[in-house]
């Protein structure tokens, strides 16, 4: 394991404005959940396939796990960032350059907990509505969309610190 150079960054604006981009996509979607689970039938879909329609039904608790899931995962996205030190990177850290390279870090790992809220909003919501017959699953090209927005994200901060030589803070 390599030894990195542990220092305290300070959070850039961008950084700042994603964190509250996802923090407000948890609260849509607890606060939606909670609106709309007295309203829901005892059965509603808990699975997808991958043409977005449903293929798997169980118990209106369910949906508590999925907002239970999600907001764990956006908590312990949140914890982590405050810690990139312990990240992996494809370059060595050293001293010149740990700053810009646990700065471009830090933002990537805000842009996935906003792309990791941001699925749980949609599919919460989404089940919700197609419990209530308001829609027929999530869409058919979710999955890809998914995909796709995953390997831009992280193929994007792959390139800027491989082939950048500093990273802009």
């Amino acid at each position: 394991m390599r030894k990195q150079p542990k220092i305290k960054i300070p959070k850039s604006t961008s950084i700042l404005i994603l964190d509250l981009l996802a923090l407000s996509l948890c609260v849509f979607y607890v606060v939606y959940t909670a609106l709309s689970y007295a309203n829901l039938p005892d059965k509603i879909p808990i699975h997808y396939d991958l043409s977005g329609e449903v293929d798997g039904m169980g118990g209106k608790s369910v949906i508590l796990l999925l907002v239970g899931i999600g907001l764990l995962l956006f908590v312990m996205l949140r914890v982590l960032n405050n810690y990139p030190h312990t990240f992996n990177y494809p370059v060595k850290i050293t001293e010149d350059n740990a700053v810009a390279h646990y700065q471009s870090a830090m933002q990537m790992m805000s842009m996935m907990n906003v792309f990791s809220s941001g699925i749980f909003a949609y599919l919460i919501f989404t089940t919700v509505q197609t419990a209530n017959g308001l829609a027929n699953g999530i869409s058919p090209y979710f999955i890809y969309v998914v995909i796709g927005a995953l390997v831009l994200v992280i193929g994007f901060y792959f390139y800027k610190s491989v082939f950048s030589r500093k990273p802009k803070v």
